[in-house]
């Protein structure tokens, strides 16, 4: 995972997931990250920070514009 950033924050899965199609209809590849052991528990995320939506570093100004585009919509 190295260069990779974190470009959103989310307690909501199903908007993670609507971003990262977002990204990856751009050909920016897209991670989501969260700390819920594995789905055993998918709980544990809230209380570890919700879902991290993660970019290439070199994806960064593009992300960040198509963030602002959709989170507008959202």
């Amino acid at each position: 995972m190295n260069n990779f950033v974190c470009i959103y924050r989310t307690f909501d899965i199903v908007q993670a997931n609507l971003i990262k199609s977002h990204f990856e209809n751009e050909d920016i590849l897209c991670v989501l990250k969260s700390n819920d052991a594995s789905g055993i528990l998918p709980h544990l995320g809230f209380s570890q920070g919700g879902i991290e939506i993660l970019i290439h570093e070199q994806h960064l100004e593009d992300g960040l514009k198509i963030l602002q585009e959709i989170t507008i919509k959202l």
